[in-house]
């Protein structure tokens, strides 16, 4: 797929509101906490959308991920054809008395790709049917996505106090358990062909947009990948074949492994730059 070209997804449903149009509707959630809404699930990906809701009814609040679809942009957006047009780069937020910050520093709804993210209270569940309260937005709002709101994670300020509280200590299993990923001994050596390649490469002006562009910063990041052993266990305790391939910075990497376990070499024999489809 071109980076170039759109992507097109289906909402999931269509919220029911009660709030009608744009002008009165709370301009974030949970500012009218008993404003009400329901969505029903719609999708054709979803092969038992009721099935899908199955566990979320012991969450008390939901991320709803929506379209803001009464926007000139959106409205431009859809069909096939992408939006024509652009979006203005700064924005005066309502509470700043007329100064602008730029847009992704607010939470306007004209924006690019125009998605938005409202937090919920999930009042109930019947069948595929959701009903929340304390929303901000219109009916006709198609929902891209409903994810469970987990404060442990999605509130930074009590994940870090939680953390410097407890400091948890990390529990696995036994199988899990091993001094480091590196200890299998594996050994990463770079032939002179590979090596001289790599430094002409890295050299071709023609090559942009690189991450590591000195030899010294992409064969450390490529003894740090391989030494953690990527391949998977086929690979590396059936597949005859030792040969392993990787694409690194825009440079496509054959690797050979060879020796015992415990004594592996991963051996770099060539360098070069990922070809491009047309």
């Amino acid at each position: 797929m071109n980076a170039q070209e759109p992507y097109s997804f289906e909402p999931i449903g269509y919220l029911k509101s009660c709030f009608q149009a744009r002008n009165g509707t709370p301009r974030q959630a949970g500012l009218a906490p008993s404003a009400k809404a329901t969505l029903t699930l719609t999708s054709s990906h979803l092969n038992n959308p009721a099935f899908s809701l199955e566990g979320l009814e012991g969450f008390s609040h939901v991320w709803l991920i929506f379209v803001f679809h009464l926007d000139r942009h959106a409205q431009d957006s859809l069909g096939e054809e992408k939006a024509r047009g652009t979006v203005k780069s700064k924005i005066a937020p309502p509470r700043l008395a007329g100064e602008k910050l730029g847009l992704f520093a607010t939470r306007s709804p004209h924006r690019p790709v125009p998605i938005g993210l409202s937090l919920v209270k999930l009042e109930s569940i019947e069948g595929e049917t959701l009903t929340f309260e304390g929303v901000d937005l219109v009916s006709g709002t198609p929902v891209l996505d409903v994810k469970p709101y987990i404060p442990t994670w999605d509130e930074p300020t009590r994940l870090q106090a939680d953390y410097e509280e407890h400091r948890p200590k990390v529990l696995l299993p036994d199988w899990a358990q091993t001094p480091s990923i590196y200890e299998h001994g594996l050994e990463v050596a770079v032939s002179a062909k590979a090596a001289q390649a790599l430094e002409t490469t890295l050299a071709d002006e023609r090559l942009t947009g690189t991450l590591l562009p000195t030899s010294e910063a992409f064969l450390s990041v490529l003894a740090q990948l391989l030494a953690a052993e990527p391949r998977s266990r086929y690979r590396r305790d059936i597949c005859s074949d030792r040969l392993y391939f990787v694409e690194l910075d825009g440079l496509h990497v054959t690797v050979w492994f060879d020796g015992e376990p415990g004594q592996e070499v991963a051996e770099v024999l060539r360098i070069k730059p990922v070809e491009v489809k047309q």
